[in-house]
């Protein structure tokens, strides 16, 4: 009874979305660590991993609202508990995989990362037909910027940019829960009524 209570939370239903986003990001680490591997794991992070977190939860509430007449906060408690525990603990072990296992594949990820802006900027600037000097003036100091060398040395993933990146994350993790929790209330209104006991849960 108490595995299969386990089974049935939020924690487990985390860490199953933990171990599909590790094997995603070792999939395109092992695969796709190349040339393209900055862009390919920027389109992953913002393209496919969003997707499969939404389609996730959406399962989840589905099977969940299935069974049980769930209010707004309940929806909610299991959607953001479910992503928060999943994203975190993925987002900790993929920091000290780059920080202490592979700190190469972060020095790959920055320079492509620099490459890819400095590309995108020259690209931005060649198009001007006529650059007015402040347009041109903006486009050598952002040159400069990113051709510094602590822009260089700065890690995608230290301190200040691993506790940016979680802010954004749960920002995102907030905002579906909260949009899935309304569409997912009393959704089935002939549903049992959830309970937290046990014989209820099984």
């Amino acid at each position: 009874m108490r595995l299969l209570i386990m089974k049935n939370t939020p924690l487990h239903y985390g860490i199953s979305l933990a171990i599909l986003t590790l094997a995603l990001f070792f999939a395109v680490y092992f695969f796709f660590s190349g040339f393209n591997y900055y862009l390919i794991s920027l389109r992953v992070n913002v393209f496919v991993l969003p997707s499969i977190y939404v389609l996730f939860t959406v399962v989840l509430l589905y099977k969940r609202t299935s069974k049980y007449r769930l209010s707004f906060k309940e929806c909610f408690k299991i959607s953001f508990t479910t992503l928060f525990i999943g994203g975190t603990l993925s987002l900790l072990l993929i920091i000290l995989f780059l920080n202490y296992a592979d700190p190469d594949a972060q020095i790959l990820l920055q320079h492509q990362r620099i490459e890819q802006n400095l590309n995108n900027l020259h690209s931005d600037y060649n198009s001007l037909k006529e650059p007015t000097k402040e347009e041109t003036a903006l486009y050598k100091e952002l040159v400069k910027s990113l051709s510094s060398d602590t822009t260089k040395n700065e890690l995608l993933f230290n301190f200040k940019n691993s506790f940016a990146i979680l802010g954004v994350i749960y920002l995102f993790y907030l905002t579906i829960s909260l949009f899935l929790s309304i569409f997912f209330r009393l959704r089935n209104p002939n549903a049992i009524i959830h309970s937290n006991t046990p014989a209820q849960r099984s």
